[in-house]
């Protein structure tokens, strides 16, 4: 069972309040914002001082606080997006750099046995 039929069956019910959070565009925005934290393994507390935004305006934006705008979701959105590519960034350079490294080092050991 997917989470959204859970969340529905067992916890929105007959309650309209949720109903109109979960219907909102809002909500696959507020969903993808905590998928974010989970990828770049971010607390709640170091998303929000990252974003600089306060960490109640992170939790409204988690619980699809209707009152805030969806260009705000989406900014917040994509400064996640551009931490979590400089993370794979940084961490296709430290590849290659290794691999290069790797290079070199067999470069000196076959030299090493040819001189031998």
């Amino acid at each position: 069972m997917k989470l959204d039929d859970f969340l529905k069956k067992y916890i929105v019910g007959n309650n309209d309040k949720l109903k109109k959070k979960m219907a909102s565009p809002k909500y696959t925005l507020s969903n993808e914002i905590m998928g974010l934290e989970a990828r770049l393994g971010l607390t709640q507390k170091e998303a929000a001082k990252y974003l600089g935004i306060s960490i109640e305006e992170l939790l409204s934006m988690e619980n699809v606080d209707l009152p805030i705008s969806k260009e705000k979701y989406k900014l917040v959105i994509d400064k996640l997006l551009e931490k979590l590519w400089s993370n794979i960034s940084i961490s296709y350079k430290a590849v290659n750099e290794s691999i290069e490294s790797k290079k070199k080092q067999l470069k000196r050991d076959k030299y090493k046995i040819i001189k031998v």
